[in-house]
């Protein structure tokens, strides 16, 4: 016989916050190798408070005690080898893995998330006569988060970094939901941070009876959300994404995905609206239009001239304009030869 491949890992001590790992899988995830034998063993002191969740196994772990200690032993055989296809659905759902974590509730998940904002949306002085400013004539909640909304696009040129609101406000530079929101606050127009998750036909869902706070995105450019209560009893969620997503649109894999709204009230768990997908291409259309046309020559040995239009649609086309709004016309030559 022949063992293609065998590793054995270890590791002591406890991890900073809550233990938690996230998936073991029994077969390779790659689909490269086929495993005679795949096993996993967890020693757990008694009494930890330890979930476990289970997926496409065929008996649940074999429990026992062992100098004090709680031993799990999970074994698959000769499992099945899959052939990669293309097109094929996430490997997550057809692979027998097990995942493990310490147990908490989505209040404290809640918690954890919410500390990422803790002491970075204080409105300053300068913070509060930039939202009177961009607000200036504006009535309603939507006009006003409309006006922000544009200002903060316009005012924040990139999004690196992490950096409090007014750090962000004076650098020009950070996270636009946390600049929005400070601005929000400021106009008094109600806002909440979400952490989100791809809709499951994109990532099939986790296993929500394992609560983790990686199992929602909240401070990733398309996964932190900020949801806006408009008058009567609208709401629309907004992105920090890019510089020209139109108002109310989010990056495309959150439509119909999950969020947890991270509000003062505790945690609430919401579907993502998916929306009429003929108004968001509209939309998208309306604020990008056609690229531009790029005049090159691809040979310097005839006066041969191509001329190449691009032009993208939906609200990822808002990514293209700005990333060819940033180079000049020798890179972009460049970036069309290599698309």
């Amino acid at each position: 016989s022949v063992i293609d491949y065998a590793f054995r890992g270890l590791s002591r001590g406890r991890p900073s916050g809550r233990f938690s790992y996230t998936n073991f899988y029994f077969q390779d995830p790659n689909f490269d190798g086929t495993f005679l034998v795949s096993e996993l063993v967890v020693l757990a002191p008694q009494g930890f408070p330890l979930r476990v969740a289970e997926v496409n196994l065929d008996r649940p772990a074999q429990k026992s005690e062992q100098g004090g200690m709680v031993v799990y032993r999970w074994r698959v055989e000769d499992a099945p080898h899959i052939e990669p296809e293309g097109h094929m659905p996430h490997f997550r759902p057809l692979l027998p893995h097990v995942a493990l974590g310490e147990e908490q509730s989505w209040r404290e998940v809640w918690a954890d998330l919410r500390e990422n904002f803790l002491g970075r949306c204080i409105p300053t002085h300068d913070l509060r006569a930039f939202a009177e400013q961009a607000c200036a004539g504006r009535k309603t909640r939507r006009e006003k988060a409309e006006a922000l909304y544009y200002a903060v696009l316009d005012h924040v040129r990139d999004t690196a970094g992490f950096a409090p609101a007014h750090v962000a406000f004076v650098e020009r530079s950070g996270n636009r939901l946390l600049l929005l929101k400070t601005l929000l606050d400021a106009a008094g127009v109600p806002a909440d941070f979400a952490a989100t998750r791809p809709d499951p036909r994109v990532e099939p869902a986790p296993p929500w009876h394992l609560p983790r706070p990686d199992q929602f995105d909240g401070a990733g450019p398309n996964g932190l959300l900020l949801r806006v209560a408009l008058d009567g009893h609208e709401t629309v969620w907004l992105s920090g994404a890019g510089r020209y997503y139109p108002f109310g649109e989010m990056p495309v894999d959150r439509r119909g995905g999950w969020a947890l709204v991270l509000g003062d009230a505790g945690p609430e768990m919401v579907t993502l609206p998916v929306g009429d997908p003929s108004v968001y291409r509209t939309a998208a259309e309306r604020v990008l239009g056609t690229l531009q046309d790029f005049v090159f020559e691809p040979s310097v040995e005839g006066p041969t001239v191509v001329k190449c239009r691009a032009a993208a649609t939906g609200p990822e086309s808002s990514f293209w304009k700005e990333r060819f709004a940033e180079v000049d016309a020798a890179r972009r030559k460049i970036f069309l030869e290599t698309i």
